[in-house]
C-alpha cells in the first residue's frame, strides 16, 4: 500500500483549509446564511481529514504495514463518524442553514484532495 508522505498530507490538509476559507468568503458576497453554512461543510471536511491523518501517522512505521491498515481503517470509521456528528450538530444549531451550500463546499474540498495530489505529487 502506497500513501503520501507525512509533510505531502500536512500540506493537502492546509490546502483544503484555505480552499474552504476562499469559497466560504466568496459564497459572502452572495448571502450569508450560504457563507456560513459553507463553512461549516467546508470545516467538517477538512477537520475529519485532519482527525484521519493525525490517527493514521500518530505511530507510522514503514516497518509494520499491518498496523498501517489496521490504523487507516479506525481512522476512516472515526473520520465518517466526525463527519456525520458535525452536520448533525450544524443542522440542529444554526438556523437558518443552506444544507445546499453546506453539502456542497464538503463535497468540493473533500475531493480537492485528489486533484491536490495530482498537483504535488506523490514524492
Amino acid at each position: 500500500m502506497q500513501i503520501l508522505p507525512a509533510n505531502k498530507v500536512w500540506l493537502v490538509i492546509l490546502l483544503q483549509l484555505g480552499l474552504t476559507l476562499i469559497l466560504a468568503a466568496s459564497l459572502l458576497m452572495l448571502d450569508r446564511t450560504e457563507s456560513i453554512s459553507g463553512l461549516v461543510g467546508g470545516l467538517a471536511a477538512t477537520i475529519s481529514n485532519t482527525i484521519f491523518a493525525a490517527v493514521v501517522f500518530r505511530r507510522y512505521s514503514q516497518l509494520k504495514p499491518g498496523r498501517l491498515v489496521g490504523s487507516y481503517y479506525a481512522a476512516e470509521f472515526i473520520k465518517l463518524a466526525i463527519t456525520a456528528l458535525f452536520f448533525l450538530i450544524a443542522i440542529m444549531s444554526i438556523k437558518p442553514l443552506s444544507i445546499v451550500a453546506m453539502l456542497g463546499i464538503y463535497l468540493v474540498v473533500h475531493l480537492a484532495s485528489v486533484f491536490f495530489v495530482i498537483l504535488f505529487g506523490r514524492g
